[in-house]
């Protein structure tokens, strides 16, 4: 019984054709499949990595990027004085602005915060601080 059901599966597995894969594959030499196989493997580790180590940095960033905008935040609580050309060399990298509530764009909820404390920063979106500036003499 068992000779015939091994026939059977021989005999079925010879009428199928190969699939393009393994028929293209099965002509390669050892060393050529090796080859490929090789790569294969490496390209799969590379993106596995790829794939673990994203999320940790991304949280590194914005974990980073939190502690900026508190520390910026911190520095207009103290109402040091920022103007755009005595501005030092580590703050030339924001975009320091003057303006009234509507050119900067500041939400109302924010204009009202602002409004009632005058000594605080107001964050809106990711990456936008602002506070009460005084008026010019």
């Amino acid at each position: 019984m068992t000779g015939e059901k091994s026939s059977l599966f021989n005999r079925l597995e010879l009428a199928r054709p190969p699939r393009w894969f393994t028929r293209h594959f099965g002509r390669l030499k050892v060393r050529y499949k090796l080859m490929v196989l090789h790569n294969f493997f490496f390209f799969v580790l590379a993106v596995s990595v790829y794939l673990s180590v994203i999320p940790v940095f991304s949280e590194h960033i914005s974990a980073a990027r939190q502690r900026e905008l508190q520390m910026m935040s911190q520095i207009f609580s103290a109402e040091l004085p920022l103007h755009g050309n005595e501005e030092s060399s580590e703050l030339s990298v924001y975009d320091l602005r003057r303006g009234t509530a509507n050119e900067l764009g500041l939400s109302t909820e924010g204009n009202l915060f602002l409004s009632a404390h005058p000594s605080h920063t107001w964050q809106q979106g990711g990456d936008t601080l602002f506070r009460r500036g005084n008026l010019p003499d």
